[in-house]
């Protein structure tokens, strides 16, 4: 798991557990013409987190709203703020925790290569 930063964002680490408050709206996959990747706007409520995931292809996770935890097996919990993307790699799992009091928005792009 690769995190991009913006320069003033320093990681803090939490702790890890559960699964549960996540939405989401398709942008763009495959039924919609997107044979290569697929494009999703996730939501996830206060105190909410996602399954761990992970794509054969590789997959790109960008926050636009919020404060939220990237947690990997191998990398450990990251936070990251607004304008912040995580980069997973072939077969890399990952998982997502709000870990602000507000709902955070991620934009997840499965398929990148």
């Amino acid at each position: 798991m690769r995190i991009i930063r913006r320069q003033d964002v320093k990681p803090l680490r939490i702790s890890d557990s559960g699964a549960s408050g996540v939405s989401e709206g398709v942008i763009a996959d495959q039924a919609r013409g997107c044979g290569r990747f697929a494009a999703r706007k996730v939501f996830i409520a206060s105190g909410g987190r996602t399954a761990r995931f992970g794509n054969s292809a590789g997959t790109l996770i960008v926050l636009l709203e919020g404060t939220v935890g990237a947690s990997s097996p191998t990398d450990g919990l990251e936070i990251m703020s607004p304008g912040d993307a995580v980069i997973l790699t072939e077969g890399e799992e990952c998982r997502i925790i709000n870990h602000g009091n507000d709902r955070a928005v991620v934009l997840k792009v499965d398929g990148v290569r």
